[in-house]
């Protein structure tokens, strides 16, 4: 039996998922030759043991590459080979621009839909437009079906949106942010700021109600778009809220009777440790609202308000857009998760 180890590695760190980093080092291995017919693999319960990762997750990968027909089971055994003729894989490039709670949700659901289907590539621009155009250029040289991108450009946004609108629109699948900079017709799966910070809030008046100012957290290297502050304004001028915005945890003085808007996980964590110094409690003496719903967001305090739209539900449509030929825009609806933060 062949060396699966150096066929296979998972890297702890990373941020793709061990099952995306298998499944891509399989695909890649039958592509190049390394893997042919009539190789035996090794069980789940083997590869298991020797890449230090849950059988669970082993069979889960075989299974996938099963029902895709780029393995094939042995008569009357439990291990699996390659078959005689491998039709070849599709590339994918998946781009986002940072890889927090939100953007880990989407990325882990649209994998999963799609783990067997295509070769993934994947990377993290940090919201840098030119480590963006680097990828971008490069990637336009090679034979990639789709650029999933999850835009933002920290302040370059029009020279990251002209780097945009070099990709033959037919490959490209925006997830999350829509700009009307974007030309031509393109698939897009995304939220409205605006108008769902708006309506989130509106949601919460009855619990709002119960503080008299709404601080909004927007630090300077914030990714979120603009359009947040413009809904977060507006909601508090239509209800006669005091509010404002502030970009800096360290120099913000806590007081009473007050909500805080935090829309990044780091920055809400952050945030919540400095309340955790006060007298204060959070839920009586101040309330605390948070963007985009993750698994920690539950257990935070006793759970942390949330205003979200459906993060693994944006990964599953981004997923389809890439297995068929419609091109659409579909707008992910938001909803709010109360919680006893407020």
């Amino acid at each position: 039996m062949k060396d699966y180890l150096k066929i296979l590695s998972v890297q702890e760190h990373s941020v793709i998922p061990k099952h995306v980093q298998i499944s891509n080092a399989f695909l890649r291995a039958i592509e190049n030759g390394t893997l042919i017919h009539g190789d035996v693999l090794p069980t789940a319960k083997a590869l298991a043991s020797a890449l230090h990762i849950s059988h669970k997750l082993v069979e889960r990968i075989y299974a996938a590459l099963k029902e895709q027909s780029i393995f094939i089971r042995i008569p009357r055994k439990t291990s699996y080979t390659v078959p005689a003729e491998f039709l070849r894989k599709e590339k994918l490039i998946v781009l986002l621009n940072t890889f927090s709670g939100p953007e880990k949700l989407i990325f882990d659901n649209f994998a999963h839909a799609l783990t067997g289907r295509y070769i993934i590539d994947f990377h993290v621009y940090n919201n840098d437009y030119k480590s963006f155009q680097q990828i971008v250029t490069a990637a336009l040289k090679a034979e990639y079906l789709k650029f999933i991108i999850i835009p933002s450009f920290g302040g370059n946004d029009d020279k990251g949106y002209a780097v945009i609108n070099t990709i033959p629109k037919e490959k490209l699948v925006i997830v999350d942010q829509l700009d009307a900079r974007i030309e031509g017709e393109f698939n897009a799966v995304y939220e409205d700021f605006e108008k769902d910070i708006y309506e989130g809030l509106k949601q919460l008046n009855e619990q709002l109600n119960k503080y008299s100012t709404i601080k909004l957290l927007y630090p300077d290297n914030c990714h979120y778009p603009l359009k947040i502050i413009d809904g977060f304004s507006k909601y508090c001028m239509d209800h006669a809220f005091e509010h404002s915005i502030f970009t800096c945890i360290d120099s913000e003085v806590i007081k009473q009777d007050v909500v805080y808007v935090c829309l990044a996980e780091n920055d809400l964590i952050l945030f919540v440790d400095k309340v955790l110094r006060t007298e204060f409690q959070i839920g009586t003496d101040i309330g605390v609202v948070s963007y985009h719903d993750t698994l920690v967001k539950k257990f935070i305090r006793k759970g942390i308000t949330t205003i979200s739209v459906d993060l693994r539900g944006m990964g599953n449509i981004a997923a389809e857009m890439v297995r068929s030929t419609e091109i659409k825009k579909t707008l992910v609806p938001c909803a709010v998760i109360s919680r006893p933060s407020l």
